[in-house]
């Protein structure tokens, strides 16, 4: 992830190396690193600044399916900044979202958008409250499609259940060990988690003492298995191990 001048103190071969692998953008970075000469790598500029009344409309792309052409309003007579139009430079970008007002007039075709460069790297410009009021289901189900796709889906596990958790993963030797903190006052049921591994079932720990093994749910074409567990209390902590 590169945020405003971020990439100042690298130099071009770092910057090279990071453009290779997966990278979210914010409109600063984006700007910065084209001006520095790498914008055949980005797939994107940024065309303008929109100060007031936008709101981001999903796109029917796939990364979107379940709620495309919802919106998501960071209501910027309250907090503003961080809303750009970006434009895209190469035929094979991907718009993920566009800026239209209250009136549903189209302010930008492009807010967000993907991309895979030359290098085989893979880029998410992002152009509206990248890193902020994002709680919002349906951003937050993008933003991790959007970064296990950045990952060329690699992440080793990540939570689809829409609740404030805390998930560290440690791997090693073939093995997952996914450490899942339930960091919020209430129970968290039907907790469930995506683990990037071919084995079908899983140990699970609870605080308690108590261990139990746990079958996965669903599987996806990428490689990762949904394990579901009932409940989860508050401050408590499971761990899965596959």
């Amino acid at each position: 992830t590169l945020t405003g001048d971020s990439a100042k103190v690298m130099n071009d071969d770092e910057i090279l190396k990071i453009l290779s692998g997966g990278v979210y953008l914010n409109a600063a970075a984006l700007n910065y690193l084209n001006e520095r000469g790498f914008g055949e790598f980005t797939g994107f500029t940024v065309k303008k600044s929109i100060p007031a009344d936008a709101r981001e409309n999903y796109t029917d792309e796939k990364i979107n399916d379940g709620f495309a052409f919802g919106f998501r309003n960071c209501r910027q007579a309250f907090f503003h900044g961080d809303s750009f139009a970006l434009t895209p430079t190469a035929d094979d970008c991907r718009v993920l979202s566009e800026l239209v007002d209250y009136h549903g007039k189209v302010l930008a075709d492009c807010a967000c958008g993907i991309f895979e460069n030359s290098l085989g790297g893979r880029i998410c410009a992002a152009g509206y409250y990248p890193h902020s009021w994002i709680s919002d289901y349906n951003k937050t189900v993008q933003l991790k499609r959007v970064f296990t796709w950045l990952s060329k889906y690699e992440l080793p596990s990540y939570v689809t259940t829409y609740c404030r958790i805390r998930n560290i993963t440690l791997t090693g030797d073939g093995r997952q060990c996914v450490t899942l903190f339930n960091t919020s006052n209430d129970d968290i049921g039907d907790l469930s988690v995506m683990i990037k591994t071919s084995k079908l079932a899983a140990d699970v720990y609870l605080m308690s003492g108590e261990r139990f093994s746990l079958e996965c749910s669903e599987k996806t074409d990428e490689g990762y298995k949904c394990y579901t567990i009932s409940n989860l209390k508050p401050y408590e902590m499971a761990v899965i191990v596959t």
